[in-house]
């Protein structure tokens, strides 16, 4: 039904609720906030069970949950998952990555190693080395998702 979630958006999709402390509802906000004129409807929860959000969906509750794709396969697309025999009734299409950062502790014996650590990413960033890891073990190059 929905390619992207500006069909989502256009289509006056309901999103199952997320909570305001997710890094998802973040997201959803972003994308509020850059396209005022066809916003999704962020209604905020406190927590529930997956399992709920794939339910609500199946029962047409709500027409989408944002989920992680990894998750997503793990539940849906793998043949042990719990919602696969749904597979032909549910579908995933990427949006947006969220950059997440290593965290150090600031003492003198980790910051030349915190200095190094950048550096390297940098290095593997520039040289592609990222892209190629990431095409090896996500299938695609997962940082093509991240906001530049």
């Amino acid at each position: 039904k929905y390619k992207n979630i500006s069909d989502f958006a256009k289509q006056k999709g309901k999103l199952v609720p997320i909570s305001p402390q997710n890094a998802q509802w973040n997201v959803i906000k972003d994308y509020n906030d850059k396209h005022k004129d066809q916003p999704i409807e962020l209604t905020s929860a406190e927590s529930f069970q997956v399992s709920d959000a794939y339910a609500w969906v199946l029962e047409n509750r709500y027409d989408a949950y944002f989920d992680i794709k990894l998750s997503f396969e793990k539940a849906v697309t793998d043949k042990d998952g719990a919602y696969h025999q749904y597979a032909d009734k549910l579908t995933w299409f990427p949006y947006k990555g969220i950059p997440t950062y290593p965290l150090f502790h600031r003492d003198s014996k980790n910051e030349e190693f915190s200095k190094e650590y950048t550096k390297a990413i940098k290095e593997l960033k520039e040289d592609g080395t990222l892209e190629k890891l990431s095409k090896k073990y996500f299938g695609e190059d997962v940082f093509s998702y991240v906001d530049k």
